[in-house]
Parts: structure tokens; sequence; C-alpha cells
């Protein structure tokens, strides 16, 4: 159990060395098809847990959690903690969020190589309330409908959101839904980076809305393709964008209610039914 275990983290590119802190500081734990929920599941040496949920409440802050299921449920998280998927595993999720986020101020949450899968269901990916830091990489979050996001970065701290090599979509039917949706709570504020990120079939690829309080987003590297609005930079929001494609959308890019929409240089806005206009461009840097 033991070698199989490390052969999947060393298969996803990954070593225990790598992402460890020092030693005693943190610990892995183990989620599989085959494992089964306790309060003492997880752990090298334990049985392997069934559901994300159980390996996030059994972890201390900081653990890591390696998944080596397709179907490991929904979690809400609490507390620093660091999850990882194997290979094509993930979290199928279609009756709640993969993930809601319900942290402290500062605690910071990563997640790598995981598949959101939410089926089609009237339910968002990533429902962010509070924490410091929400980091993705290597992630697709996928298939919502309704009025969904596949992240609802709607917090009651100051918060940030990084976002990496990843893909969102198909999310967004209806309303206001799209592929990432930053709208702080009053009196907070959302500083968010998108790089290398595909966003594909969105209603909204991308939608800030700064009515809450003030939010800041940089999008790089991006493709933002065949949804309803490309990128919608609301209610004085700061959007920067850089090196990134907005095509074949209905509307390419908008920005009512005095919004900010800014062009760092190489990007291209093309074959969309309305192309709207960035509020200005800048030098690139």
């Amino acid at each position: 159990m033991e070698s199989r275990r490390l052969c999947c983290v060393i298969a996803c590119g990954l070593t225990l060395a790598a992402w460890a802190a020092p030693a005693g500081a943190t610990q892995w734990l183990f989620v599989g098809t085959f494992g089964t929920d306790s309060s003492g599941c997880g752990p090298n040496g334990s049985p392997t847990c069934r559901t994300l949920q159980q390996a996030a409440t059994n972890a201390s802050p900081g653990d890591y959690i390696l998944l080596e299921s397709a179907d490991s449920g929904p979690a809400t998280i609490t507390k620093s903690l660091n999850i990882v998927g194997t290979i094509a595993q993930g979290i199928y999720s279609p009756g709640a969020p993969c993930l809601t986020v319900s942290a402290g101020a500062a605690d910071i949450i990563t997640m790598t190589q995981v598949v959101c899968d939410m089926s089609g269901a009237a339910k968002h990916g990533i429902v962010f309330n509070s924490g410091k830091r929400l980091v993705l990489d290597s992630v697709e979050i996928r298939n919502g409908g309704g009025a969904t996001c596949g992240i609802l970065f709607f917090p009651h701290t100051n918060s940030e959101l990084s976002i990496n090599n990843s893909t969102i979509s198909n999310f967004g039917m209806s309303g206001n839904g799209g592929g990432i949706c930053l709208t702080p709570r009053t009196g907070h504020n959302v500083k968010a980076t998108a790089n290398y990120v595909n966003f594909l079939s969105d209603r909204f690829g991308v939608r800030a809305d700064a009515t809450g309080g003030p939010v800041s987003l940089l999008i790089a590297n991006s493709n933002i393709q065949s949804g309803n609005i490309g990128i919608s930079s609301a209610q004085h929001s700061s959007v920067f964008v850089k090196n990134s494609t907005v095509m074949g959308n209905t509307t390419g890019l908008t920005h009512p209610t005095a919004g900010t929409l800014v062009s760092l240089g190489g990007n291209l806005v093309t074959g969309n039914t309305t192309k709207g206009t960035f509020t200005s461009t800048s030098a690139p840097k």
C-alpha cells in the first residue's frame, strides 16, 4: 500500500519531498475509491478515506490531500489545505459545489490537477466565502447549469485568487453565471490573476463586479471563447488583459457602470458578434 501511494504521487510529477514542509509539520492524507471514512482515515499507515470531506475534516492546517478517485465528493474547507489530484481524478459533484471555502482570514487553500464536474447541475463549481488566498493550478471545472459560476469568489474577507494552466467550461446558462465571478461582499476587496486559462462556452467568461468592494484582476495568456460575454468589468472594477484572445463570443468586451478594462498589449479580440472596446491601452511591461 505504501509503495502504491508513493508511485501515485510520482506519477503526478510530484514527490513528497518537493511538497513537504519541515519534517513533522505536515502530512499527506489519501482519498480513494476503496477507502472507508472514519475519524482516523487518511494518513500513511492508516486506512484510505473514501471522501475528500472526511480527509479535510481529519487533516491539520497545512496538510496535503491526494485524491486517487474520480468521485471524491464535495467538501467544505475551513483551514489551510493543499489538495492534489492524480491525473483525471477529482470531484464529481452534481449535488453541491465541489469546494466551498469558508476558512480563516489568514488561511491559504491550494488545489492542483483536480477535475470538478457538475454534470449539468445548477450548482457553482467552487464557492469562496472567506480565506486569505485560493490557488488553483492545472484544474478543470466544467458543466454547471443555470445561473452558476465555475468559481464564485464572494468573500467577506479581503481575499486573493490565483488560477493557472486551467480550463473552465460550460458554466452559466442564464443570469449572471459564467466562468469566474468576482463579487466581494460589502467592505472587502478581491485581487485576482488568471494566467494560461481557457474559458470555453461560459455565459460570462470572466465577470468582475465591484458593487461590494474593489476588484482588481489580471488576465494573461488566456483564451475566452464561444460565450455570451467574454470579459465584463462592472461597477468600478479594474481588469487588465495581456497576451489573450477573446473570440467567438456574442459580445467580446464590456465595462458597464464605470468599469475599467485595460489592454496591456498582445491581445486578439476577433470574431465576436459585437467586439466591444477596452477603456484604455497601456504599453506592455
